[in-house]
């Protein structure tokens, strides 16, 4: 396709030459006679010439005559061959245009019979009839959906009639017992009110009883501070007197069963045995095993200090800011301490301020007990009398659980019948949850298969918006091009107008030259006449100086080939170079 369009193009080349060629030698034709017209012009302004002049004027006139006779005859044999080859190559260039666009766009025959197009057809048509079947089976499944929800429903109302029925017995037997719970809760609310006098009556006593002891335990505590207030004054003198075992035997022991003596026994008996073990060993073993335990009692120090990994000298000088920062810290929280301390001394004064309060406040409390007691006596008689009420209301209770007895017998059946009623409708919910599922895998093969027919659907119709598109864009192209075509023509009948009308020119130059020659032998005319005459010659050959196109301009830039003046010039230029454009970038 590419290598015909090429010659296609390249013959188009050939015959604009060929048209050029033969503008060319038109013009070549022409320019002779123009130049003679502008001698003549130039040599008869200044001066009045003799019949000689005239004469032999007259003569090349006449055989310029035979020349542009014979250059006509040619001009119009090639204007026909030039017709001929334009009309050939627009149809040439039609061709070209119907090849590529039935290359570019296949017809609708072509489509169908290739193998492609076949095999989706095939495909489809299969899709089709998949669709055709499951929607088939698809309306099977709604009608058998439909009759399940029917029987469903029918069931459901069935249940629920039975289920009002009962619950209606329900509610009435409730709305007895509700009667009869409030009966029993006005005279349960008697007896706690009762019951709270009582207890109101004797909240006395328990408070008495609750604040000793209270003292009771406050006094236990403050026996337990001043045991160990005892034992740290203990160790303080230990340490006094320098003696670590008894400070460390005052730290051990958490009673005083356990005595100093027993303990220094305990620890002599530890030592000869360690003693014992020794002895067995050489000296040497004995003081190697007190090296090694007195390096790594300095090892374990060293460890403690700078950790267990090896460090260089600036970690090292690190980590003892690090631990100076640490006992700076630990200073500062010892100053704190003591300050608590200070104040905790302080507290424990006020506590013990407040312990005594408490105390006389106790012993006021004791001696109150006998009024006390007066009242423990008034409340057991009020007690007798409240237990003679409480028999009667459990005589009360027992009638009112006989009845609820009676009721839970009732409820008890009736719940039986809702059991039973329940498992009917979890059987059918069961049922119709499993027809529900398989509807729903079916409802999904239908949605897969709608989804793919939509999307094939979605293609076809792509396609065929695209090839509507591609169509129309087409129309457009070949609308486009014929437009420029007929410009084309238009253009080219323009310039055949031009050409016809320099060959018209041409004659009129020729009568010109004629009527010269006759003039020359009519010497007797007057002045006036002679100057009316080379006016018009003048005005003639201004027609010929001007533009042949828009016959307005003169031809200040002289053309061979088409003879146009230059403004007409470039505007053809310009149409050509948008033509040649439009066919390298519209054109495929």
């Amino acid at each position: 396709m590419e290598s015909e369009k090429d010659k296609y193009h390249e013959q188009l080349i050939a015959a604009e030459k060929r048209i050029d060629r033969l503008q060319s030698k038109t013009v070549a034709a022409l320019n002779p006679h123009s130049a003679g017209v502008k001698e003549e012009v130039k040599d008869e302004s200044p001066r009045d010439t003799p019949s000689s002049p005239v004469h032999s004027q007259s003569l090349a006139n006449g055989v310029h005559s035979d020349e542009a006779n014979e250059w006509e005859s040619v001009a119009k044999v090639r204007e026909g061959k030039i017709e001929e080859l334009i009309n050939e190559n627009a149809s040439m260039r039609q061709e070209l245009f119907d090849l590529k666009l039935s290359m570019k766009y296949p017809p609708e025959e072509l489509v169908k019979d290739n193998m492609h197009y076949k095999v989706l057809l095939i495909h489809a048509s299969k899709l089709e009839h998949i669709i055709s079947e499951n929607q088939s089976e698809i309306s099977g499944l709604k009608d058998e959906v439909e009759s399940l929800k029917a029987t469903r429903l029918e069931l459901e109302e069935g249940v629920k009639a039975a289920t009002e029925k009962a619950t209606q017995e329900v509610r009435s037997m409730l709305v007895k017992r509700d009667n009869e719970n409030a009966r029993l809760r006005e005279q349960r609310d008697q007896q706690v009110s009762e019951l709270n006098e009582r207890k109101q009556k004797d909240s006395y006593k328990l408070t008495s009883v609750n604040e000793i002891k209270a003292l009771a335990e406050s006094r236990s505590e403050r026996i337990k501070i001043l045991e160990s207030e005892v034992k740290r004054l203990r160790t303080r003198l230990a340490a006094e007197a320098n003696d670590e075992d008894l400070m460390t035997f005052l730290f051990k022991s958490t009673s005083e069963e356990v005595s100093y003596i027993s303990d220094l026994k305990s620890r002599l008996a530890a030592a000869d045995r360690r003693a014992n073990a020794s002895g067995n060993t050489p000296l040497t073993v004995i003081e190697a095993q007190a090296q090694l335990a007195e390096a790594h009692r300095r090892l374990e120090e060293y460890q403690i200090i700078f950790g267990k990994t090896p460090l260089d000298v600036s970690t090292l000088t690190e980590q003892l800011r690090l631990k100076e920062s640490e006992i700076e810290k630990l200073r500062l929280l010892e100053k704190q301490r003591d300050q608590a301390e200070a104040s905790l001394y302080t507290e424990l004064e006020k506590l013990s301020a407040a312990w005594e309060a408490l105390d006389r406040q106790v012993k006021g409390k004791v001696f109150d007990l006998a009024a006390m007691e007066e009242r423990i006596s008034k409340s057991s008689l009020e007690k007798a009398k409240s237990d003679n009420k409480f028999y009667s209301a459990m005589r009360d209770k027992e009638a009112i659980e006989t009845e609820r007895k009676n009721l839970a017998r009732t409820l008890e059946k009736q719940g039986k019948l809702l059991e039973r009623l329940s498992e009917g409708e979890k059987t059918l919910i069961a049922r119709t949850s499993d027809l529900e599922r398989e509807v729903k895998a079916w409802r999904q093969a239908v949605d897969k298969q709608k989804e793919c027919s939509e999307t094939l659907e979605k293609e076809v119709q792509q396609w065929q918006k695209r090839a509507t598109g591609e169509r129309e864009r087409c129309d457009k192209l070949i609308y486009a091009i014929r437009e420029h075509e007929d410009d084309l023509r238009k253009r080219r009948e323009e310039l055949r107008k031009a050409e016809e009308a320099v060959a018209k020119s041409k004659k009129e130059a020729d009568k010109y030259a004629a009527k010269m020659k006759a003039m020359s032998h009519n010497h007797s005319s007057s002045a006036n006449s002679r100057e009316h005459d080379l006016q018009s010659e003048v005005d003639k050959c201004m027609t010929i100086l001007k533009c042949s196109t828009c016959k307005m301009h003169m031809r200040n830039t002289v053309i061979t080939k088409c003879m146009h003046c230059k403004a007409d010039h470039e505007s053809h230029v310009n149409f050509l170079d948008s033509f040649a454009w439009f066919s390298s970038s519209v054109l495929p």
